[in-house]
C-alpha cells in the first residue's frame, strides 16, 4: 500500500490544478526507474527526494486506452539502494483541458469530477493501492467523499481505504442538494446538481436501500461506515462511465443516459440496473483492475445487478437478459487473459462474464450458487485460482473450460 499525501489548490475558471505531493512507495530494490502519469498539459516545478535523482517529462498517448492522462514522468533513482519504502516529492501544475467529449470524467467552471481516468496525482501504470490524504486550500466548494473543514478555507479529503485512485468531485451547486439516508447503520448521502432530473434522483434514493439488504441477505454483510453516491451529469459512455471507489459510488446521469444499448434494459429499468452494478462493487472489488482477474469485479458485479432485476422483475426478464448476452458473447474471446487492452474487453466482462455465472448457477443450483458466492465475498477473492479452489469434481473443469473458450 502506497500513501500521498500533501496540498491542492484549485480553480475552475481556469481549470487549473497547482499541487505539492508526498508519495510514500514500495520500490524493489533493483528497481531504478519509476514512471508516472500526469494530465496533458502539465508543467513540472520540483521533483526531490533525500536520495539524488533525475526525472524527464514526456509524452505517452497509448499507454492505456481509459486514461487521458499522456505526459509521462519518469524518476531514475541511484543504484545500492537499501530501503524499499521511498518518499518521492513532486510539485506540479497542471491543466484540465483535454478531457474526451463523452468521457469518464469532467470539469468546468461548475462542477469538477477528476480521479484515475483523467489524474490529479500522479498515476502509476500498475495502479498500486494507495492511500490519500490531501488539504485542499482556499476552497468555496463542496465536496464529494470523506472529508472535514479543516478551518474556514480548507478542506481535508481522506480516502477511507487504499484503492486505485480517488476523485476528487466538487461544486458550488451541491448546496441544498444531498439526500442523506441511512441503511442498517451506515450513512448514505447522494449528491446531485440542478442538471440532474428530479425523477431521475427520487428514483434512486428510493432504491439503494433495496438493492444493499438484497445483497447482504444473497452474499453476506459488507462493512462501511459511510457511502458517497455522486450523481454526475454527464453522459454515459461506451464504456460505461459509473464507477466505484472505497466510499464512493459515481453514476452518469445526464439526460440521455438511458439511450444506451448496453445495457439491455428497458428505459425504466436502466438507471436501478446501472446503480445496482455500482453498488454490487460493495462486495465485489477486491481484485486486481489492471489484468485479467478484473472479470471478478466487474462480472460478479454485473452479474448481482442481474439479480437484482431478477428479485424486481421474475425469472423471466432475467432470462430474457441472460439470452441477450449469450448472443453478444458469440464470437468473443477468452475471459482469462482479457484487460483492457483488449477491444472487446467490454462485452467480454460485462456480458460473457454474467452470462458464465449464470451458467455455473444453473449447473450447480440455486442454493449451491448461492453458498459459493457467500464465501467468495466473505474472503474477498482476489483470484480465479481461488474461485477454483471452492468448487469440486467436475464444476472446476467446467468453469476452466468456459473461461478459456
Amino acid at each position: 500500500m502506497e500513501k500521498y499525501k500533501g496540498t491542492i489548490q484549485v480553480c475552475m475558471e481556469t481549470r487549473k490544478l497547482d499541487v505539492n505531493l508526498s508519495m510514500e512507495l514500495n520500490v524493489q530494490k533493483d528497481s531504478h526507474n519509476l514512471t508516472f502519469y500526469l494530465p496533458t498539459e502539465t508543467k513540472i516545478h520540483n521533483v526531490f527526494s533525500e536520495l539524488p535523482l533525475e526525472y524527464t517529462l514526456t509524452e505517452d498517448k497509448d499507454w492505456c486506452p481509459l486514461v487521458s492522462g499522456d505526459k509521462k514522468l519518469c524518476v531514475t533513482l541511484p543504484k545500492g539502494r537499501v530501503d524499499e519504502k521511498l518518499v518521492l516529492n513532486v510539485d506540479y501544475t497542471s491543466w484540465i483541458t483535454n478531457i474526451p467529449e463523452g468521457g469518464m470524467n469532467q470539469f468546468d467552471k461548475d462542477i469538477m469530477e477528476i480521479g484515475v481516468y483523467v489524474p490529479w496525482f500522479p498515476l502509476q501504470a500498475h495502479f498500486p493501492e494507495t492511500v490519500f490524504d490531501m488539504t485542499i486550500k482556499n476552497t468555496d466548494l463542496t465536496y464529494v467523499g470523506s472529508y472535514k473543514i479543516k478551518n474556514t478555507q480548507d478542506v481535508q479529503l481522506k480516502s477511507p481505504n487504499a484503492s486505485v485512485g480517488y476523485p476528487l468531485i466538487a461544486s458550488k451547486d451541491f448546496n441544498n442538494k444531498i439526500h442523506k439516508l441511512k441503511v442498517f447503520n451506515s450513512e448514505i448521502s447522494v449528491y446531485y446538481t440542478h442538471k440532474v432530473q428530479s425523477h431521475i434522483v427520487d428514483e434512486l434514493v428510493s432504491s439503494i436501500g433495496k438493492i444493499i439488504k438484497l445483497y447482504s441477505n444473497l452474499f453476506g454483510e459488507t462493512s462501511f461506515e459511510s457511502l458517497h453516491i455522486y450523481l454526475s451529469p454527464r453522459q454515459n459512455t461506451d464504456a460505461g462511465g459509473g464507477y466505484c471507489r472505497p466510499g464512493l459510488i459515481v453514476l452518469p446521469c445526464g439526460e440521455n443516459t438511458s439511450t444506451s444499448i448496453k445495457y439491455s434494459v428497458n428505459e425504466d429499468l436502466y438507471m436501478y440496473k446501472y446503480l445496482a452494478h455500482e453498488l454490487g462493487h460493495l462486495w465485489w472489488s477486491s481484485a486486481n483492475v489492471d489484468s485479467w482477474e478484473n472479470w471478478l469485479n466487474e462480472s460478479f458485479a454485473e452479474f448481482s445487478c442481474l439479480l437484482a432485476i431478477r428479485d424486481l422483475k421474475g425469472d423471466a426478464e432475467f432470462d430474457r437478459i441472460i439470452s441477450e448476452y449469450k448472443n453478444e458473447s458469440v464470437g468473443l474471446g477468452p475471459i482469462k487473459g482479457c484487460d483492457t487492452h483488449n477491444e472487446d474487453y467490454f462485452s467480454i466482462w460485462y456480458m460473457k462474464g454474467p452470462y458464465i455465472l449464470s451458467q455455473l448457477e444453473a449447473y450447480m443450483g440455486q442454493t449451491q450458487f448461492l453458498d459459493l458466492l457467500q464465501n467468495l465475498s466473505r474472503m474477498k477473492v482476489k483470484t480465479t485460482k481461488g474461485v477454483l479452489e471452492l468448487l469440486k469434481g467436475d464444476l472446476v473443469k467446467f468453469l476452466n473450460d468456459m473461461l478459456e473458450s
